[in-house]
């Protein structure tokens, strides 16, 4: 495929879109792809690429809770400006670059395991149709003393199972993700706020509860199906749960 757009802004929309155009035109067999951070303007890129993505940080704000929900934000930007387009399809380019080279991240550190895991699983909880882990390259690298320098082979070793586990977990659950997305209930109460849920059926037999508490501090969720039932949930900081139900 063609990667068209790298994060032009707005006002590069009618050259990206001739672009777009012209690489239909002279290559019809192939997709294109563009990432883009303008989350809230999205929906204007529509004549631009095939495949439109967004690019998150998952450890980058002042603050843990603060950086979860801007990446909750930027999938679900991008979801929604193209969930009535069938000849769009959505991609989530997650930038793990930033947890070799932390200078601007929480308390200038490498995010947990935790988050690591949290950042990737909400990216298909939301509905996005396409996940990239950017880049490997990085994740063999780390800052002593304020300098860029190879990473120990520890930290390495530590980085790649890291990364093993989390896409092992998206992979496993990827049936369930290319189902439907399911309501399963009509009252949601959490506290504090900020988990994340969603439930994915791959079979009317088979339906999964996926959830994700986007606090620093332990959270209760409660779920109330409309016959009154209810199931509630424990969670502690960023923590990934998916229940079959």
């Amino acid at each position: 495929g063609w990667y068209l757009n790298d994060e032009y802004g707005p006002k590069e929309i009618p050259q990206v879109a001739a672009r777009y155009k012209a690489v239909k035109e002279l290559d019809p067999d192939h997709i294109t792809n563009s990432v883009l951070y303008e989350n809230t303007v999205i929906g204007l890129y529509n004549d631009t690429s095939d495949i439109i993505g967004t690019d998150p940080y998952d450890w980058r704000n002042s603050s843990t809770t603060t950086s979860i929900h801007y990446t909750l934000n930027s999938i679900t930007d991008v979801v929604d400006a193209y969930a009535n387009a069938p000849d769009r399809s959505t991609l989530c380019v997650t930038q793990m670059h930033n947890r070799g080279l932390y200078p601007h991240n929480v308390g200038n550190t490498e995010p947990p395991y935790a988050v690591k895991l949290a950042m990737a699983m909400m990216q298909p909880m939301l509905g996005c149709r396409g996940q990239l882990q950017y880049s490997y390259f990085d994740q063999l690298r780390m800052l002593k003393d304020g300098h860029d320098v190879p990473a120990d082979p520890a930290t390495v070793d530590r980085r790649f199972a890291e990364m093993y586990n989390v896409t092992h977990t998206v992979d496993a659950n990827i049936p369930f993700f290319l189902g439907e997305n399911r309501h399963e209930f009509v009252k949601v109460i959490s506290n504090p706020g900020y988990v994340t849920w969603s439930v994915w059926a791959r079979s009317t037999a088979s339906q999964r509860l996926y959830l994700i508490n986007g606090n620093v501090t332990q959270a209760e969720i409660k779920l109330t199906y409309d016959n009154g039932s209810e199931l509630t949930f424990d969670l502690g900081p960023w923590e990934y749960k998916q229940v079959d139900l």
